[in-house]
């Protein structure tokens, strides 16, 4: 669950194809992320969430350093 939410480190290179930009905006743990960046001004926000199908899925929004703008790994 969301709940059980733990950072970790997950590298994102390049811009999403359509399709995944798509997914991205569907799922609740990548818009809740967007969110803390966006909205609440967090540099960076990580998350692992697994599910109950024992998988365990990694998403990370934002930059890492705020001078140079790399992305969060």
């Amino acid at each position: 669950s969301a709940a059980a939410a733990l950072p970790v480190v997950l590298a994102l290179a390049g811009p999403l194809p359509a399709s995944a930009a798509q997914l991205r905006t569907a799922d609740p743990v990548r818009r809740g992320l967007d969110r803390l960046v966006r909205e609440d001004r967090y540099p960076a926000a990580l998350a692992a969430v697994t599910g109950r199908d024992g998988r365990t899925r990694n998403a990370a929004a934002g930059v890492a350093d705020l001078r140079t703008g790399a992305k969060a790994p």
